[in-house]
């Protein structure tokens, strides 16, 4: 409530009188913006307790009351959103967009053979036969292993190359996850339209929606598994 304060100055014979409202202080309570599954846990572990601490999830993001009861300011609050991990901005970076030979090559090299894309000196070397190839010519779409196979001539030496038209590749999708799944990233090449020009090459994930749902999942799991006594609620606040 508003209060009425009032300050009387005497200045030589003269009394001057002032008045003044004074506004009820409000503390806005601490609000922290967290970026990782264990920087939820620790928080709540350090500063929430079972009886009174909410947190609230969907795919996007976790939201958390530190302490229900507060009343007379404003609560401590936290937030996680969901963030995408440095590989999936990767991969993302090449989705839906069309890379020419080097492009793709260059993308390639950077790869993780052992954990990230098996496929990856098998892929790197068939473009690069391309790339040399003087003479390109589509020998039927795919083959009975769905890959595309290329009739190809290298100054006056013939012979043929294939690339699969699907990479599986091992990622985690979330920052700070330990959790990787395999997705399936489907390979379009687009035949060139003229002699003496090259193919290029177009990535796409069309089940990314249903393997993100899965990773968040994995998530909730983890901080449900690590927080048993908490609230832990699918919506919003």
């Amino acid at each position: 409530m508003d209060e009425l304060k009032v300050f009387v100055n005497p200045t030589g014979n003269d009394v001057l009188v002032k008045t003044m409202v004074m506004e009820e202080y409000v503390d806005k309570g601490f609000h922290y913006t967290l970026k990782g599954i264990q920087s939820v846990i620790d928080l709540v572990e350090a500063r929430g307790s079972e009886e009174f601490t909410f947190l609230f999830y969907t795919d996007k993001q976790i939201q958390v009351i530190i302490d229900d009861l507060v009343e007379k300011r404003q609560q401590d609050t936290a937030i996680y959103e969901f963030e995408q991990s440095d590989l999936l901005k990767e991969w993302k970076a090449v989705l839906e967009t069309s890379i020419d030979q080097k492009q793709f090559i260059n993308f390639l090299k950077k790869r993780d053979p052992e954990k990230e894309l098996p496929e990856t000196e098998g892929l790197i070397a068939s473009l690069q036969t391309l790339k040399l190839a003087s003479e390109i010519r589509f020998d039927g779409d795919y083959d009975d292993r769905n890959n595309y196979n290329f009739a190809i001539k290298v100054k006056d030496m013939e012979g043929n190359t294939k690339l699969p038209n699907l990479l599986t590749i091992n990622i985690p999708l979330i920052n700070e996850s330990d959790f990787t799944l395999e997705m399936e990233i489907e390979l379009e090449v687009i035949k060139p339209k003229g002699e003496g020009e090259k193919p290029w090459f177009k990535l796409t994930c069309p089940k990314f929606d249903r393997y993100w749902k899965q990773a968040v999942k994995h998530e909730i799991e983890v901080l449900k598994e690590a927080l048993p006594g908490y609230h832990i609620l699918a919506g919003t606040r």
